[in-house]
């Protein structure tokens, strides 16, 4: 089973650094790590906790040891080394509960001490060593910390906090195992692609555990110059296994109810210079942080390389224009393999000679050009002079199978047409995306501005009630054309019954990340059933310009 950090909602979760600070002894977290020796969460699921960080939960570490009988290094250096670690992963909590090293014994007095943590931090999910293991530790402690997780829930079970008061019973929703040093088959990994190199980071800030060759200390089966990088290969295979390029492997005795129809989007609100590459970087950045934000599939503004620069005719900004797929697409189509999500970028096509088009292209999650759609409604108003530029689209409407939905795209002008929404919905789309470049005119007064704002907003909700599927438009911020026009900004996104999910600032450039649930489609259409009911065969006159009454 493959786990992404946009699924992270319901199992795993984050963090930020506190270390023996006992005025947190009321925090919830929810993910809770426990390890034998520091260094064991490290080497087991330090990606798994860098992704919860991403998605903007709560975690912490709880060593059981100091480690004090390791061959290298002393239980100070280690204590030392493992408060690096943790800054490293940004944790809200960690600490060392001092048992006995070579001596972890499933019995009361362990089982209470680890009572205690549990109804201290209360998490939702607990982590812990492999049930077996090459330190014997390690099987001894997984047991231990399962048993204990169970007994926390009984409330006959009477504990005292670090305040002097009785704790509340409490039993974790998950208690799974992360596999250290033996080849054991998982249950489940978690990809962790984006972020192996901070994983491997926190590992190596246990300077006296693994290989330096300036170090003057006996060698050991973890200080050798392979064992890291064979640690990161068993992630890499991991990865491989599932698409990805790294995972880490969990083991669960326990069934996981996961919500496979939900899926994390990005929306990157961003204002633009003349300046192609510094727009590129920009739109690159924005991406990375809605990736480190979970997100899945990432959707960009509408011809976000470039200022909005129909508002004049002119030949020269036919410069602008590339072929599609082209250096942009190639430039993306790294990014979203790396990043392992889907991008949406809107550009400036130039298909032939004196031919151009505003395309917008779909980059599948392992990088693959999975095909563009041309803007089929072209304006030409004042400041939005699109036909001197634009050819209207003639690949007709389409949608995009990728790694984690089918997508429909549309673009800005085409937002104010029912027809194109519904078409794109009968081919199968879950999601509508429409990359738009739209603003107010700055002499205009407030309240014609928010009537123009909130007709934008309607009419592509009313699509979502219409069709029963999610809506995401994402529109460019700042002032252009010399100060003349203020781009509005105010993504958003509205679920299947039209209810906005997420508005963004007028002002602002911003990244932001929502989870969207596409069960709720079949929900919708099931209790309101507007596609039951279409009358396709009254619908002909729908393709006349006007119905004439002579």
């Amino acid at each position: 089973m493959n786990i992404n950090p946009a699924l992270i909602g319901g199992i795993f979760f984050a963090i930020s650094l506190i270390i023996f600070d006992l005025n947190y002894s009321y925090m919830q977290l929810d993910i809770l790590a426990f390890g034998v020796h520091p260094d064991d969460v490290e080497l087991g699921c330090a990606g798994t906790l860098l992704a919860a960080k991403a998605a903007g939960k709560r975690t912490g570490i709880i060593d059981l040891t100091r480690g004090e009988l390791g061959t290298r290094g002393t239980a100070e250096t280690r204590m030392i080394e493992a408060a690096k670690a943790a800054e490293i992963l940004g944790l809200d909590h960690r600490e060392n509960l001092g048992m006995a090293d070579g001596f972890i014994q499933n019995d009361e007095a362990h089982q209470r001490n680890i009572i205690q943590v549990i109804r201290q931090f209360q998490p939702s999910i607990i982590l812990a060593n492999a049930p077996e293991d090459r330190h014997p530790d390690h099987g001894k402690s997984s047991k231990l910390i399962a048993d204990a997780a169970f007994l926390s829930g009984l409330r006959k079970i009477e504990t005292i906090g670090k305040d002097g008061l009785a704790q509340s019973a409490w039993r974790p929703a998950y208690v799974f195992h992360y596999i250290q040093d033996r080849y054991l088959t998982p249950s489940f990994v978690m990809d962790i692609s984006a972020f192996i190199e901070l994983k491997m980071d926190a590992i190596k800030a246990y300077g006296t555990q693994f290989h330096n060759p300036n170090l003057n200390e006996p060698s050991t089966y973890i200080s050798s110059p392979q064992f890291l990088e064979v640690l990161k290969g068993r992630d890499a295979m991991w990865g491989k296994n599932i698409g990805v390029q790294y995972a880490e492997g969990f083991i669960t005795e326990k069934k996981i109810n996961i919500n496979m129809s939900t899926v994390k989007v990005g929306l990157v609100q961003m204002s633009c210079t003349i300046n192609r590459d510094e727009n590129m970087a920009k739109a690159i950045k924005g991406i990375r942080e809605a990736a480190l934000k979970g997100a899945q599939i990432v959707c960009l503004q509408e011809l976000f390389t470039s200022l909005y620069f129909c508002d004049i005719e002119s030949y020269d900004h036919f410069k602008l224009a590339e072929t599609i797929p082209g250096e942009s697409t190639d430039t993306l189509s790294a990014i979203a393999a790396e990043l392992n999500v889907v991008i949406i970028a809107s550009l400036f096509e130039k298909r032939a000679q004196g031919l151009y088009h505003n395309t917008t292209a779909v980059l599948d999650a392992d990088g693959t050009y999975l095909g563009k759609y041309r803007k089929m409604h072209i304006p030409d108003d004042p400041a939005y002079y699109e036909k001197f530029y634009f050819t209207p689209g003639d690949l007709g409407y389409k949608v995009f199978k990728t790694k984690f939905a089918t997508l429909g795209v549309l673009i800005c002008w085409d937002q104010w047409y029912p027809e194109a929404a519904r078409i794109t919905a009968l081919m199968g789309a879950e999601i509508l995306f429409y990359p738009t470049a739209i603003g107010w005119a700055t002499s205009q007064d407030d309240a014609t501005n928010i009537e123009q704002y909130n007709a934008w907003q309607t009419i592509q909700r009313s699509h979502s009630v219409a069709n029963g599927i999610h809506v995401v438009s994402v529109n460019r911020v700042g002032l252009e054309q010399d100060g003349l026009m203020k781009f509005w900004g105010g993504s958003f996104v509205s679920n299947p019954f039209g209810t906005l999910l997420f508005k963004g600032s007028h002002d602002a450039e911003e990244v932001n990340v929502i989870e969207l649930d596409l069960a709720k489609t079949d929900q919708y259409r099931t209790h309101w059933p507007f596609m039951r009911d279409r009358r396709i065969d009254s619908y002909q006159p729908i393709t006349k310009r006007f119905i004439d009454q002579d």
